[in-house]
Formats: C-alpha cells, structure tokens, sequence
C-alpha cells in the first residue's frame, strides 16, 4: 500500500522534512511490524532513529533503536541493511554526543556500503560522518569534517546525486 510505503518516508528525510519522514515511517514501521516483515522493518526502525534523532526527540529515537537491534540480531547476515543500522547507531549517538561511539558507527557503515558496492549509501554516510565532525567542532574537527565531505561529493557527483551534491557543496560552504 503507498501509504505504508518507506520510500516516501526516506524522500521526505533526504528533503529534510522530518514531521513528514516521521508520519510516513512511522506508519511504515507499524505496518512492517504486523505483517512481521523483518527486514523493511530494520531499514524502517533505522531511518526513523535517524529522523528522531535530528528532531531532538532522543527517547524516540533510543526506541526505534532499540527495536532495530532487535530485529538485527535474528540474523547474521543483514547484507548492506547492517549500514544502515550503523548509520542510525552514528546518527544517535551524535545528538546524545557521544563522539566516541558516532565515529566508530560511522565507519562500520562506510565498510558496509564499500563492501557491497553502494555507493550512494557510502556517501550518505560519509556526509553524517562529515556533519558529526561539524557538530562536535573540536581541534582538527573542521578539516577532518572537510576530507570527508570531499568523499560524499565525489561520489555524488560520480553517481549524479545532483540534490545532494548541492547539499555538501552548502556544508562545505559553512
């Protein structure tokens, strides 16, 4: 059903419409929920910790993590899926600062998306990797911040992502 559809949810978040990816993910989830679709469910549950996250609402987005671990660990083998928990993991821990635990998440999803060939998801993680460095804003942060947003916009512009290629090239701008 379109209504149920998590794309939608993840268009609105790449716009940056957080109300708009909440409502369409959060139908999504419950719908993947009852139907016992594990794994749209764990892509569903990780984008609204992410979207949770950016929106400030923590104790929101440490649930949806917490039922994505849970759905994670019914199997071994999640394949690229397991980027974007890592993401999540990175996008959480970033708005609770824990810097620590962001830069690790972070680099387990660029792995992942390396390993399996994914490159627009490589860069994307990337850009939150990049955007970690911008928030935490201690020494070297902004250079580090900066080889990484390179990275993204390398790959968008290779893949013409041209909505994103814009988004970093206003990042770097900053």
């Amino acid at each position: 059903q379109l209504w149920a559809n998590p794309a939608i949810g993840w268009l609105y978040l790449e716009k940056g419409d957080l109300a708009g990816a909440k409502a369409h993910l959060g139908e999504a989830a419950a719908f993947c929920q009852a139907g016992g679709d594990n794994p749209p469910e764990l892509y569903v549950r990780a984008l609204l910790t992410q979207v949770c996250s950016k929106s400030g609402e923590l104790e929101d987005a440490a649930e949806q993590m917490r039922r994505a671990r849970e759905i994670f660990s019914l199997s071994p083998d999640w394949y690229g899926l397991a980027a974007e928990v890592r993401l999540a993991e990175g996008v959480l821990a970033t708005a609770q600062q824990r810097w620590p635990e962001a830069e690790a998440a972070f680099q387990q999803a660029v792995e992942i998306n390396r390993r399996y060939h994914l490159p627009y998801y490589e860069a994307r993680s990337l850009l939150e990797w990049g955007e970690m460095y911008l928030s935490r804003n201690g020494s070297g942060d902004r250079e580090r911040s900066m080889e990484l947003l390179g990275q993204a916009l390398a790959i968008f512009q290779r893949i013409q992502a041209k909505k994103m290629v814009e988004k970093v090239a206003a990042l770097q701008e900053r």
